[in-house]
């Protein structure tokens, strides 16, 4: 039960690493006021569309104390041989475990970072804690020269418009109409193929949470925000939002959706690539 707040930060390369340190201490500190408000509230604010996220990268401390205490229930039951692998939604996290040594762990989406990138990310991160000792009198820009050449951003799945794509699709149900126009506005395309995939097109879960919102005042209707995980085209969500025609058809329906609703479970139960 954890919020994720945005961090802002400016460099400048005539800073010593010590004032650039202590600015970004501080500038931790002031958002921590903060760290009660939701992130879609803070998007909400923002001047950033929904179909963008407000940052692409986490990092993690995990400094919470697990001892003999949290590892048993009660006086009869002990939990052994526990896995619980690290999950998360956004292309790269940097995980920090403290113990007797400190671990430190990158953990990446390779759709969106190359391994290579993450290599030279890894390599960085040596130098500084090597440098760490005595780095602070010297200046930003000279650490800067140290490290691999600055990145690219993180790829982003390419909006590619309906009149470029040799393989779109319009929609052409009452209910296609009504959900792609709603995907129209979210991902702020002029037409949106009924094929296309909402995650392939960018969708993550903010975006996902006022999608189900906006469908639902849309369409008038209530509805699980899981439809729009097992269902992530438009032409499938229609299909499953349109009432069946015939007892037949409502029991296919409902054999799809448990084919659905299994394979949504295993993909959200896949980890990111270390």
């Amino acid at each position: 039960f954890t919020n994720n707040l945005p961090v802002r930060i400016g460099v400048n390369g005539e800073d010593t690493a010590g004032e650039f340190f202590r600015k970004v201490h501080h500038r931790l500190l002031e958002v921590s006021a903060f760290q009660f408000t939701p992130l879609m509230e803070i998007q909400r604010s923002s001047e950033v569309p929904w179909r963008y996220r407000l940052f692409d990268s986490l990092i993690v401390f995990q400094n919470y104390l697990v001892d003999d205490s949290a590892r048993r229930l009660g006086g009869q039951l002990e939990i052994a041989d526990f896995s619980g692998p690290i999950h998360s939604n956004y292309p790269v996290m940097l995980l920090a475990e403290p113990g007797t040594a400190l671990r430190l762990t990158l953990i990446y989406d390779r759709k969106s970072v190359s391994p290579k990138m993450m290599e030279r990310w890894g390599r960085d991160l040596e130098i500084i804690l090597e440098w760490a000792p005595v780095f602070f009198d010297k200046r930003v820009a000279e650490l800067q020269g140290l490290l691999s050449p600055q990145a690219t951003q993180i790829a982003k799945p390419a909006l590619v418009s309906a009149a470029q794509s040799q393989n779109f699709m319009p929609a052409q149900t009452e209910m296609e109409h009504s959900v792609a126009s709603v995907w129209q506005k979210m991902f702020g395309l002029e037409q949106v193929n009924v094929e296309a995939n909402f995650f392939e097109l960018g969708g993550h879960s903010l975006l996902l949470v006022q999608m189900h919102s906006l469908l639902r005042e849309k369409l008038k209707s209530e509805f699980p925000i899981v439809a729009l995980f097992e269902h992530p085209t438009v032409r499938a969500l229609a299909r499953h939002l349109s009432p069946p025609t015939t007892s037949a058809d409502k029991g296919e329906q409902l054999r799809e959706r448990a084919q659905r609703q299994k394979k949504a479970l295993a993909q959200m139960r896949v980890p990111l690539k270390k």
